[in-house]
Order: structure tokens, then C-alpha cells, then sequence
């Protein structure tokens, strides 16, 4: 649940830009949450013996937690006439800036904090 909770505030943060940005893009988001304070999540859910677990550690954190993660973006673009995207590798620069951006500012203004809550 924790897992899942970290997962679903990561996406929500990072979209609120690209919602924006990219009003006309069929944009997917998928997180995937790969270690937290240095322990891969693997290793976390093969002691974990309930969710609580992972709550009670992570309470027990004072400063920090650290949280690595992928963030995988994909718009799904073609040209109309065409069916075929062009500067894809501009289209997934803009992407990347956008959602990493956008995770910045929510974490930088508290509100990702505030999701997790």
C-alpha cells in the first residue's frame, strides 16, 4: 500500500504539467518505484509481513526518505495524414523537461509532501 501510495503521488505530480503542456497528447504514466532509502523494493516486500511494516520504517526515518523510481512517459503521436511521428526525439526531450519540471515544482512547493499525507 505504501509502495502503491509513493507510485500514484510521483504520477499525479508529475502530471500536472504535462496536462497542460500537452492537452492534445494521449499521454500514459507509469511509475515504478525501485528501492526506498537504498533497499530495492524487491528485498522490502519479501520481509514485509504486513504494509505496516514499511509505515513503521519509514516513521522511523527523521530527515529524509529517499525514493528512486522510473518514470515512464509515452504519448501516443502521429501525424494525421501521414500516421507516422516525426521528432520523436524532440517530442520525448520536451516530455522529460516537462514531467521533470513539474515533479520539481510540486515537491519544491510542498504539495507532493501533501499528497503522501
Amino acid at each position: 500500500a505504501v509502495v502503491s501510495t509513493f507510485e500514484g503521488s510521483i504520477k499525479a505530480s508529475a502530471m500536472v504539467k504535462l496536462r497542460i503542456k500537452r492537452k492534445n497528447g494521449k499521454i500514459r504514466i507509469r511509475v515504478v518505484v525501485k528501492s526506498i532509502n537504498g533497499e530495492p523494493i524487491d528485498k522490502i516486500r519479501k520481509k514485509l509481513v504486513s504494509t505496516n511494516v514499511v509505515e513503521r520504517h519509514l516513521q522511523q526515518v527523521e530527515e529524509e526518505t529517499l525514493i528512486e523510481y522510473d518514470l515512464i512517459v509515452e504519448e501516443i503521436c502521429a501525424d494525421e495524414t501521414t500516421g507516422v511521428c516525426s521528432n520523436t526525439k524532440a517530442l520525448a526531450t520536451e516530455l522529460y523537461n516537462t514531467a521533470t519540471e513539474s515533479m520539481r515544482e510540486q515537491i519544491k512547493s510542498g504539495a507532493f509532501l501533501t499528497q503522501l499525507q
